[in-house]
């Protein structure tokens, strides 16, 4: 019997220094992991879900959600997670197409309670507004207390936490962008008009439509009339579009062109994502007069 028991303490420390092993390795905690179909989410998901927890976040790195296709490695990294938070409205409904192969996964859109703008149908980039992001956060919050109601008093602290920095965020936006003199706005991408309504902003115009299709013709003259009549000198592109797709209406409107970043990298936050956004409209309209003068 001694001797039993002595081989069951053996295995039960082999066991032990073998799980610390992991743990120290991979830093696995036991928490569940959650996915996010873009960084934006997959960081206010991160915030309220509080650490120790995985968040994966699908979309590549420089990718267009719009056009984007998930390949079996992402759809193989997606196994096991009980929940996956989207968009939705035709951004990155292709989350969807692997439904089946994801059973245990809900998919949850976060746009509850939000306002949705229309850019020909429902825009859905409602993220880029600080306002829409406390609904974000508290939607993800209601989300994995469903989903773990265990947690629920943690996801709660967290999320009232997050929230005072996301009201932090948006004053501070507010006081950058409050001595604008310009405050029209040309695009190349329709996806900011909802920052634009938060802080004060009119997109008079847009290259592409919301959903990323090329411009028709009559569009391109359209922005043109827009652009000479108004005396238009800058034009916000996106890090995902490449810059010759913009430089043939830069060049023959002698625009400035200045890059936005809707979907934000991995070494920063949708905080200073958003703040980061809000420095380069001040640093392109927010010089005086002479930001309309030829």
């Amino acid at each position: 019997m001694p001797v039993r028991r002595s081989a069951l303490n053996t295995i039960a420390i082999c066991i032990f220094i073998l799980a610390t092993a992991i743990v120290s390795r991979y830093g696995y905690t036991g928490d569940e992991k959650i996915a996010a179909t873009i960084f934006p989410l997959s960081d206010i998901a991160a915030h309220v879900a509080g650490e120790g927890n995985k968040v994966i976040t699908i979309l590549s790195p420089g990718a267009d959600p719009h056009t984007f296709e998930l390949t079996p490695q992402a759809v193989k990294a997606l196994e096991g997670i009980p929940i996956i938070f989207m968009v939705g409205h035709g951004l990155d409904d292709w989350v969807r197409s692997v439904a089946q192969s994801l059973s245990k996964a809900q998919m949850r859109t976060v746009d509850q309670g939000i306002e949705l703008m229309e850019s020909g149908g429902k825009d859905p980039h409602y993220w880029l507004s600080i306002t829409n992001g406390k609904l974000i956060a508290k939607n993800i919050a209601q989300a994995l207390s469903e989903t773990n109601p265990s947690k629920r008093s943690e996801y709660q602290a967290n999320l009232d936490a997050y929230l005072k920095q996301l009201d932090e965020a948006e004053q501070s936006i507010k006081n950058t962008l409050s001595g604008l003199a310009e405050r029209r706005m040309i695009t190349f991408h329709d996806g900011w008009r909802y920052f634009a309504r938060d802080y004060g902003l009119k997109v008079i115009g847009s290259i592409e439509s919301g959903n990323g299709k090329e411009p028709t013709p009559r569009r391109l003259v359209n922005l043109a009339e827009i652009i000479s009549r108004e005396k238009i000198k800058v034009l916000f592109s996106e890090t995902t579009v490449p810059q010759a797709k913009a430089q043939g209406m830069v060049d023959d409107f002698h625009l400035r062109l200045y890059q936005l970043d809707p979907l934000g990298r991995k070494d920063q936050s949708y905080i200073e994502l958003m703040k980061a956004n809000a420095r380069i409209v001040q640093e392109a309209l927010g010089s005086g007069p002479e930001n309309n003068k030829s």
